[in-house]
Formats: C-alpha cells, structure tokens, sequence
C-alpha cells in the first residue's frame, strides 16, 4: 500500500467506524462517570477508599463500550476492558501524586480541584489539560500492550491518547483517538476492509 493512501479521506466503512467511536466512547465515558460516582458514594466517598474503586469503574465502563467496536477486529479484545481499569487505576495514584503532597487529603484534594475547574483560572486550566495527558497516557500504554502486536505503529497510540486526554472533551478526545485507529488499522494490512468493514 503506497503512503498517499494512508492519508486518503476515510471511506464509507472508516466513517462509521469513527462515528461509532466517538459515539459508543463518549456514552461510555458519561455512564462510566455517572457509575463511578456512586460506586465512589457506596464504597466510602472520596476517600482514599472510595474515589479509586470508582475511577477504576469510569474506565472499565469505558473499555466496555469502546470493546463493542474492537471484538471483531482485534485478538483478545475482551483485555481491552481489564486494560482500561487497570491503566485507570495506575493513572489516578500517579495524577495524584505528581500534583499533590502524599498525604490522606491527596484524593479529596484532587477529587475537589477536578470538580471546581474554572475556564478563566488558567492555572486550574493548565493543571486540568495536564492530569488529562498524563491520565490518557497511561491508560494508552495499558492498551498499547493489547494493540502491539496486532497493529501497524501502534506505539503511535500512547501520544496520540495523550493528546486526546488533554483535550478533556468526551467527544473530541474519542475524535482524536478514532481517527488515529483509522489510520493505525489502514497500515495494518493491505485489505483495510479486514479491520473495518464498508
């Protein structure tokens, strides 16, 4: 396959994988979230209890949901699910540990800046694109493991979650990551059609 066809515009079969993507990833994120709070609420708040079983939830939920588009594309896709929580779980202990002292008020903390974000404090601003890289980023690196041996560059894919966390919209962050799968399962073979079906 020559490189001009890599970047060609997205077929009748990329654009509904990509949409779909974007759908069933930003449904995810929002049921993940809502979940994740009150499994946060029953298992002792946002606490250093609490807080970390539900944001292991957000992201398994959100594994869930992006698995339904990958089942019948890559091998052993059912790890994508254990990939997300797992890489959650470790991106929460190290956003919270880059950006707050070790102590027990370390989650509440986090917890309260996330939730008290204002678009004109640019320090807040800056802190939330950071969190959101960083986050996206290991959670990309869990994935990358499932993806590196089936899929053409696929060490593309921690970056480029990595940008898609920074833009901390649902939507756009699924955008960023959809299109980069597109391009990754075009590489990937010869008969794109494979991987995403017209």
């Amino acid at each position: 396959m020559n490189n001009s066809s890599n970047f060609a515009m997205p077929n009748a079969g990329e654009w509904k994988f990509l949409l779909s993507w974007i759908a069933l990833s930003t449904i995810g994120s929002l049921l993940g979230i809502i979940a994740g709070f009150f499994v946060t609420l029953l298992t002792g708040g946002f606490t250093a209890n609490g807080f970390p079983l539900g944001w292991t939830v957000v992201w398994a939920i959100l594994g869930f949901f992006q698995w339904l588009l990958l089942k019948g594309r890559i091998k052993r896709s059912s790890l994508w699910i254990a990939a997300s929580a797992i890489g959650g779980a470790v991106a929460l202990l190290v956003c919270v540990l880059t950006s707050y002292s070790i102590s027990t008020n370390a989650l509440s903390d986090f917890f309260y800046n996330f939730l008290s974000f204002e678009p004109s404090n640019d320090n807040k601003l800056f802190s939330l694109f950071k969190i959101g890289a960083i986050n996206e980023a290991i959670v990309g690196t869990a994935q990358w493991f499932l993806l590196k041996r089936q899929i053409s560059r696929a060490g593309w894919w921690i970056p480029v979650s990595a940008l898609g966390g920074a833009m901390i919209l649902p939507p756009i962050s699924a955008a960023i990551k959809g299109l980069a799968l597109v391009l990754m399962f075009r590489q990937t073979t010869s008969k794109p059609d494979s991987y995403i079906q017209e």
